[in-house]
């Protein structure tokens, strides 16, 4: 199989969200597919680097942080990460899309299908579920909920990496909770 994937954080940027993802690509790989990674650049990474049966490309986010992304610099990788997406799908044969945040990532993951008619998953991490972190995200899920609750529609199934934000996450998008299930993050 060839599988796209989309975050915005992919190590060595991000946090836990970046880590849950590139331990996923190694497993995809180590099942013998081909993937394709779509993430934020940082002035010391390549924008376009092959490693065997992984493509990573990394779009210039103007990110300074290994480990803190502004909202700007989100909807910056979304804008600039759209057209490589829009290449990627119109040129290779890929299976399935794994995204990774619920917003702003998987909007990419979203216009694929509607698009390209690639299904997609969805894994939430935390602070893309509005309850989850409602002091520092409900600015911007009172005038994104419509968008947010499309996304889950559309998708195959949304993972929520642990029991309490499986809760969270149905309680929030209860039209929408037979899409959503949970899986624990793994350990080594």
């Amino acid at each position: 199989m060839k599988i796209l994937v989309l975050n915005y954080e992919y190590p060595p940027i991000g946090g836990g969200g970046g880590i849950v993802s590139q331990k996923l690509v190694n497993n995809y790989l180590d099942l013998g597919h081909q993937v394709i990674v779509i993430s934020s650049k940082i002035e010391s990474l390549p924008f376009s680097e092959t490693i065997e049966n992984l493509q990573i490309y990394r779009v210039p986010v103007f990110r300074k942080s290994l480990y803190i992304g502004k909202i700007y610099q989100m909807l910056l990788y979304l804008i600039l990460a759209f057209p490589i997406m829009w290449y990627v799908l119109a040129t290779e044969k890929i299976d399935f899309i794994h995204s990774h945040f619920l917003l702003p990532t998987s909007l990419l993951a979203l216009v694929g299908k509607k698009i390209f008619g690639v299904n997609y998953v969805v894994t939430l991490h935390g602070g893309d579920v509005p309850s989850h972190q409602p002091n520092l995200t409900s600015k911007y899920f009172n005038h994104l909920f419509p968008i947010a609750k499309e996304i889950i529609k559309n998708s195959k199934k949304c993972i929520a990496v642990g029991e309490p934000l499986y809760q969270l996450s149905i309680k929030d998008f209860e039209s929408q909770k037979e899409k959503i299930i949970w899986i624990d993050n793994g350990v080594e």
